[in-house]
């Protein structure tokens, strides 16, 4: 068999690695991952002739694809938070009943009329079309910052409306085939039903036999991970068996039952499938993109930009403007949830299947779902990507850049630390379990939470808006390791900072420590109270008068650099062992005594911008 110039085992580690530089270009550039994996994959594809997937995995790319949207949506479910629901799920549920309801019959009209497609096909393709899901939605939300409400309803609604999609779609093809003509609207509500049925019963019960063997020690800890991935696929199998595609349901169902659970144990599987279902978006991006054909130009008309057009400013924002009519959601929250919504790898996959089942069946214009669903994705995702940021910014419903800090602990130097930040623009939150401290950092105007950071009640509490690192800077290094370990997945290991251990003699102490450390080896809990009762304090000062009262005499007081804040806002913290230049520019978070010169160690040096500034005005 033909697989184009590479065998399919170097193509396969094409894939993943094509996947894997694509979302980190998309990381570093700061946009969405999903426009890099597609260009890629058109790129590998039908341009360079490099991969074949279709030619590599034959008749097992469909059931492979299954599994994978199966293991996504139970992603999905499992990040669905309950503190979420009273809030997002009830305009998510209007969103996918009212509002798919109205999209299926606004999209319906369009296709028929703009596109050279029949009523049961145009209402096909807009089946496939209704569908959002949480592959495109998700890392377009964590990448436009879009602040709640409308983030939570955008992803409640990007992970429930998958399995309602799919069912109409397949359903509606059923139709297509000639199988239920004479009594279609019967046999849609009843395939509806059972499939709904079939998929929450299941899902329920799986969720109840994970929590049992998993809660009740059954099972030995190593196999925690590889019986529930086990049970996800097996329960996808047995729904399936019931009615077509009714697994995504339970699948979806099964990790929100699982996600209500408070359960130590959960959080280290919701850690792996979390990583696991970002390679499997990137596999199949490029994968489905990849078997893009270029012969798929040749099925857009005149009409194809008029219905891409009505489905982005039509369809979208009068299916949510309706569906949301009686909801607590302002105007501007209203037209920003209409502003998102990028069709992805259910659309992709659906489309692939079905137009290819029916094409084999006779059916006339099938052949035509396939292209006119890819070509609608890459549109929506481009369109959305920049217009819906614009929107959102415009909209006011998007989160400045996060670069706030949540602390953890409320001592003295914590709430002067977190004050500094506050005062000169950052978004702060102190964390702490004292009750007088609280009452201090209230009187000083401080978002402030009372509990301990470990607690699931807290977290659900926590506002996290313009936030995007934590400082662990209590007395106790376990506890600063405990809460490092439980925030590290939310803002990612290089924005998690704690103090040096008590005794960095000590290796064991060291090896206790799961943050980075902030500033050095020195900087322990001890040092930092020794410095604050001879009265240090944090100050920002340009960078330049640091550096003029930085002395190259160690008689001096000893002063530390914190970190500095960049000419464009970002808040840069020192950490043990980088680099410790200072920018022109900058200004610094300085942690020293009041009046007079000090010195610093490690040394700040000066960059070449800022030894230029010291030249002139005759600093040291």
């Amino acid at each position: 068999m033909e697989t184009g110039p590479f065998s399919p085992g170097v193509q396969l580690i094409l894939i993943i690695a094509v996947g894997a530089a694509s979302q980190l270009i998309a990381w570093r550039l700061k946009l969405p991952s999903i426009l890099f994996l597609l260009i890629a994959g058109v790129l590998c594809g039908p341009v360079a002739g490099v991969l074949t997937p279709h030619e590599i995995f034959g008749p097992s790319l469909e059931p492979l694809v299954q599994l994978a949207v199966a293991l996504i949506l139970f992603e999905g479910g499992l990040s669905l938070k309950p503190r979420d629901r009273s809030s997002a799920g009830s305009v998510a549920l209007s969103l996918i009943t009212v509002g798919a309801l109205l999209n299926l019959v606004c999209l319906t009209a369009l296709a028929y009329v703009f596109l050279p497609l029949s009523l049961p096909l145009a209402a096909l393709l807009a089946a496939i079309l209704v569908v959002t899901g949480p592959t495109v939605v998700i890392p377009l939300l964590r990448t436009l910052r879009i602040r709640s409400p409308v983030r939570p309803i955008l992803h409640w609604e990007g992970i429930l409306i998958d399995p309602i999609g799919v069912l109409l779609a397949i359903l509606i093809a059923e139709i297509c085939a000639g199988q239920a003509q004479s009594i279609a609207p019967i046999h849609m509500l009843l395939g509806i039903g059972i499939s709904l049925t079939a998929g929450v019963v299941l899902g329920l019960l799986a969720a109840k036999l994970v929590t049992r063997l998993i809660g009740a020690h059954i099972l030995p800890d190593y196999l925690h991970i590889p019986f529930t991935i086990a049970v996800i696929f097996v329960t996808v199998l047995l729904s399936d068996t019931i009615h077509h595609e009714s697994g995504l349901v339970a699948v979806t169902v099964m990790g929100m039952s699982l996600a209500r659970c408070r359960e130590a144990w959960i959080h280290s599987i919701e850690e792996f499938v979390g990583h696991l279902q970002s390679i499997f978006i990137a596999i199949l991006f490029v994968v489905l993109s990849a078997g893009l054909k270029p012969e798929y130009l040749s099925f857009v008309n005149l009409g194809f930009p008029v219905f891409l057009l009505g489905m982005i400013f039509i369809a979208r924002p009068l299916s949510v403007m309706i569906a949301t009519v009686r909801s607590d959601l302002s105007l501007k929250h209203r037209l920003a949830i209409s502003s998102i919504a990028p069709r992805g790898i259910v659309s992709a996959s659906l489309a692939s299947s079905l137009g290819l089942s029916l094409a084999r069946n006779g059916v006339e214009g099938a052949e035509a779902l396939t292209p006119y669903a890819f070509l609608s994705i890459i549109f929506t995702v481009i369109v959305y990507s920049f217009g819906g940021r614009w929107a959102c910014r415009k909209l006011g419903v998007s989160e400045a850049a996060r670069e706030g800090a949540l602390f953890v602990g409320g001592t003295p130097f914590a709430r002067h630390f977190a004050s500094s930040l506050r005062n000169h623009g950052f978004q702060v939150a102190v964390v702490d379990t004292n009750y007088e401290n609280i009452r201090l950092m209230e009187r000083e105007e401080l978002t402030c939470y009372s509990g301990s950071i470990l607690s699931e009640g807290l977290k659900d509490r926590l506002n996290l808006e313009g936030i995007g690192k934590l400082l662990a800077l209590t007395a106790n290094d376990e506890a600063n390791s405990l809460a490092v370990l439980e925030f590290r997945s939310e803002f990612g290991a290089a924005w998690v900072y704690q103090f040096a251990g008590a005794s960095q003699a000590d290796e064991r102490a060291e090896s206790r420590l799961e943050g980075r450390v902030l500033c050095d080896a020195e900087f322990s809990w001890p040092r930092v109270e020794e410095l604050w009762r001879k009265g240090y304090r944090i100050d920002v000062l340009p960078a330049a008068e640091v550096l003029s009262r930085t002395s190259s005499e160690n008689d001096h007081e000893r002063a530390v650099v914190l970190g500095t804040i960049e000419s464009s806002g970002a808040l840069r913290l020192r950490v043990a062992g980088e680099d410790k230049s200072i920018s022109e520019e900058a200004r610094v978070l300085v942690f020293a005594p009041p009046h007079g010169r000090w010195y610093i160690t490690p040394p700040a040096a000066p960059s070449k911008g800022i030894a230029k500034v010291l030249e002139k005005a005759g600093g040291a």
